[in-house]
């Protein structure tokens, strides 16, 4: 099972960081198997939202307001094929956004 931990730029970095960091950590999912059960831990500095535009990526308990790094997140966990498990289930807000 692959284990993946990172921590993204945060937003008030370039975009040219960002594009890296989010290209490297694409890059890194080539060495997948697609069979694979992956975990990707970290800190993304970024939301899901509320919106439900992502279906697939985020349940329907997304939480807090998106900005630049959560567009990028959730680009990268639909590229994947991830999750974002906090989405997924209720919770009360004070443990939602740890």
């Amino acid at each position: 099972m692959p284990v993946i931990v990172c921590y993204a730029p945060t937003n008030e970095a370039t975009d040219e960081t960002k594009n890296f960091f989010y290209s490297a950590l694409e890059d890194s999912f080539c060495f997948i198997r697609p069979a694979d059960f992956i975990i990707c831990l970290g800190d993304f500095n970024a939301v899901t939202g509320v919106d439900r535009c992502m279906l697939v990526v985020v349940g329907p308990f997304g939480s807090g307001s998106p900005n630049d790094n959560s567009d990028r997140s959730l680009e990268l966990c639909a590229f994947a094929r991830l999750r974002v498990c906090e989405s997924w289930f209720r919770r009360k807000d004070i443990h939602r956004l740890t």
